[in-house]
C-alpha cells in the first residue's frame, strides 16, 4: 500500500496514468511533469502510474512527484499491454483511498485502465486526454486495434475528455461521445526565463554547440511521420529564398 503522506490535507488527489515516463522524455512526459508541478503548487496532490521499463525502479520521486511503475516484460506489445492494464487496475483497487480522480494520457491503455477502475469504484472520476488527430491520431489508431467495439464502448463511459485541438473534438463526436463531455484545451507552452532571451547568453550557447549561424530555427520532437516534417521542410524552402543565411536544425529521435 502506498503512503498518502500529507494528502489528507489536499482538496483533490489526482492519479496520472501514462504509458511511459522517465527515462523516456517526449512532449507528453515533459508536459505531464509541468502539470504535476503546477498542480502541486496549488495544493493538489499528484502521482504518476506508468510502465516499469528495464533499469527503472518500482517507485521513485522525480522532481517532487511520486512515480509508481507497473511490471511489463518489455518483449511483447500484446502481453505488456495486458499486464499494464490488468496490474494497474489491481493497483488502483488496492490503493483506492489515495486518489479521487484518474487523469489518463491518451485513449489507449491508460484510458482503459482509468475507465475500468472508475466503473468499479463508482465514487472516482476519470478524465481522458486525447493528444493527436488525423491520420496518425488516436481515434484513427484505435480503429485499427483489436477489440475496437469494446474500446469504443469503454471510452463512452469516461466522465470527461480533453481535446488538444478542434479536430480531436470532431473525431470523438464521430465515436458517439457527446460534445458536452469534451473540453477543448490546447497544449500550453512554458515561457522560458528572461535570461534565455539574453543575446550574449544565446551566442555563448551557440558557440559551445558549434552553431555559428546568424539565423537559426529549431524543431524539437520525435522524428516521425505524424509530425509532418515534410511540410516544414517544404516551407523552409520559401524561407531561405528570403533569408539565404537561415539554418534549420532538428533535435529529436526517431520513434513510433
Amino acid at each position: 500500500m502506498m503512503s498518502t503522506g500529507n494528502s489528507e490535507k489536499m482538496n483533490l488527489r489526482i492519479a496520472m496514468v501514462i504509458a511511459t515516463y522517465f527515462p523516456v522524455w517526449g512532449g507528453a512526459q515533459v508536459q505531464l511533469r509541468q502539470i504535476c508541478r503546477k498542480l502541486s503548487a496549488k495544493g493538489v496532490s499528484c502521482f504518476i502510474l506508468t510502465r516499469r521499463l528495464p533499469g527503472t525502479k518500482n517507485f521513485e520521486v522525480i522532481n517532487g512527484i511520486p512515480v509508481y511503475r507497473i511490471y511489463v516484460t518489455g518483449k511483447s506489445k500484446i502481453i505488456d499491454s495486458f499486464l499494464f492494464i490488468s496490474l494497474s487496475i489491481l493497483w488502483f483497487l488496492n490503493n483506492k483511498d489515495v486518489f479521487d480522480a484518474i487523469h489518463c494520457y491518451q485513449a489507449y491503455s491508460p484510458a482503459t485502465i482509468g475507465i475500468i477502475t472508475t466503473l468499479i469504484l463508482r465514487s472516482k472520476k476519470v478524465i481522458v486526454k486525447v493528444t493527436s488527430s488525423d491520420e496518425y491520431g488516436e481515434v484513427a489508431e484505435i480503429k485499427k486495434l483489436p477489440l475496437y467495439n469494446i474500446r469504443i464502448s469503454l471510452l463512452r463511459r469516461a466522465d470527461r475528455f480533453l481535446a488538444v485541438n478542434k479536430k480531436v473534438t470532431e473525431e470523438l463526436i464521430g465515436l458517439g461521445i457527446r460534445r458536452d463531455m469534451i473540453s477543448y484545451l490546447p497544449n500550453g507552452v512554458e515561457v522560458p526565463l528572461d535570461s534565455c532571451y539574453d543575446y550574449s547568453s544565446k551566442m555563448n550557447y551557440r558557440r559551445r554547440l558549434g552553431l555559428d549561424y546568424a539565423r537559426l530555427a529549431c524543431f524539437t520532437g520525435r522524428i516521425t511521420r505524424e509530425k509532418n516534417l515534410e511540410a516544414l521542410i517544404t516551407a523552409w524552402g520559401y524561407v531561405i529564398k528570403q533569408c539565404s543565411d537561415a539554418h534549420l536544425m532538428f533535435v529529436g529521435e526517431g520513434g513510433a
